[in-house]
């Protein structure tokens, strides 16, 4: 309803669909943001005013090289559209770019669009506690407290069901740090399963259901 009032455009995003969706799906595309709009800008020159920022969607772009001229929605229409065509004339290839992406999700990399954490710690001195507070920590004790998860009632069930959702959602599009920014919730949780499960079966000495808990991470 709000874009509707601002863009008045029927659609939950006014760019987010069609633009990243062909920004993740094209023949350049790497599982990361790829600029499809090249060495063009993205959007005219000057601030952006639009609420939603909608000068962003490409259609500046699309003006320039293709000579279409379109509203918000049939911007994004245009732009799912090229990049479902590619998904289907390139069935192996857009398979194989969903892996990637999914490996991305729970890589030890952090993958910048817009802010690089990487250069944040050049320059600044180290972002949290060194090995701990990284997301490689945490991804490695979630993996586990995924499979953990089912057996500890509906509350952990859910926070299984956000993650695994979440990572699915993302999929589609392109993996950048601020996607994974918000798995960090569930996979602190699930983190803390693990390390319960790793702690109970220590001070039982349980080795023989430890080991493959330690696998498992």
């Amino acid at each position: 309803a709000r874009t509707w009032v601002v863009s008045h455009e029927w659609i939950p995003f006014t760019y987010n669909f069609g633009f990243n969706l062909y920004a993740g799906n094209n023949p350049d595309a790497t599982g990361a943001f790829h600029s499809i709009t090249e060495t063009h800008l993205v959007s005219p020159v000057g601030e952006i005013r639009e609420d939603g920022a909608i000068e962003a969607d490409g259609r500046e772009y699309l003006r320039k090289t293709e000579g279409v001229t379109l509203a918000a929605r049939a911007s994004s229409d245009y732009w799912a559209a090229k990049a479902w065509g590619w998904m289907r004339a390139h069935p192996v290839e857009a398979a194989r770019l969903t892996l990637r992406k999914l490996g991305m999700m729970w890589s030890r990399r952090e993958y910048a669009q817009i802010e690089s954490a990487d250069e944040f710690n050049r320059l600044a001195g180290p972002l949290g506690i060194a090995g701990i507070g990284s997301f490689a920590f945490l991804g490695a004790l979630a993996l586990p407290g995924l499979v953990l998860a089912w057996g500890r009632g509906r509350a952990a069930r859910f926070v299984a069901g956000y993650v695994v959702v979440l990572t699915l959602a993302v999929l589609p599009f392109f993996v950048v740090d601020r996607s994974r920014h918000h798995l960090i919730p569930g996979v602190m949780l699930l983190a803390a399963l693990t390390l319960d499960r790793a702690w109970t079966l220590a001070r039982a000495r349980d080795a023989l259901r430890l080991l493959p808990l330690a696998a498992g991470a």
